[in-house]
């Protein structure tokens, strides 16, 4: 996991959202191009790599939030107890959801439609507060104080604009990251 903490922006960039993106592209283009009857398999490609890239992006999540809270002073330590529950929920809960409805399509019971749509909108919530409980902790370690909810939304929401957030998080996490180890 401190790959992600020492990778530079460009390294993120690359792994968690150029690849997962245009690897299925350039193999079904060249499948077509050896092969003139398609077998239908390169199809699953797609939602495979975007799977892969949904992974990635949760990991790198992980490891900015649990690996910036260790290095936060423990009496200004924000707890993580929610954040990992947050991310864990999230990344298995979407998938779900998803395949929810695939597996029921119009045969969803009426009973269930209003329990999988509360927990996903709980989910959202979940989704959202693992980015601002990261930005919390980056504000919390830069400043050597607890973030307020002010303080912490500058950080926050380059999170929201990712890939292009990833230009101006991934930076700060190498220097906290590098102060650390000189310390």
């Amino acid at each position: 996991m401190n790959f992600f903490l020492k990778a530079k922006s460009w390294q993120i960039f690359m792994v968690g959202i150029a690849l997962p993106i245009v690897a299925p592209y350039l193999a079904i283009y060249f499948n077509f191009k050896i092969i003139a009857v398609s077998s239908g398999y390169e199809l699953l490609l797609i939602p495979l790599c975007l799977l892969i890239g949904f992974v990635i992006y949760f990991l790198w999540f992980w490891s900015l939030g649990v690996g910036i809270n260790r290095r936060i002073p423990a009496e200004i330590r924000p707890g993580n107890n929610f954040f990992k529950f947050s991310i864990i929920f999230s990344t298995f809960y979407t998938p779900f959801f998803l395949a929810s409805f695939l597996f029921f399509s119009s045969k969803l019971p009426s009973w269930l439609a209003p329990i999988l749509g509360l927990l996903y909108f709980f989910s959202i919530y979940c989704a959202l507060y693992v980015p601002f409980y990261i930005a919390k902790n980056i504000r919390t370690f830069e400043t050597n104080a607890p973030a307020t909810f002010s303080s912490t939304l500058g950080t926050y929401f380059p999170f929201l604009f990712l890939p292009v957030g990833i230009w101006f998080i991934q930076p700060r996490i190498n220097t906290i990251y590098s102060s650390a180890d000189k310390a």
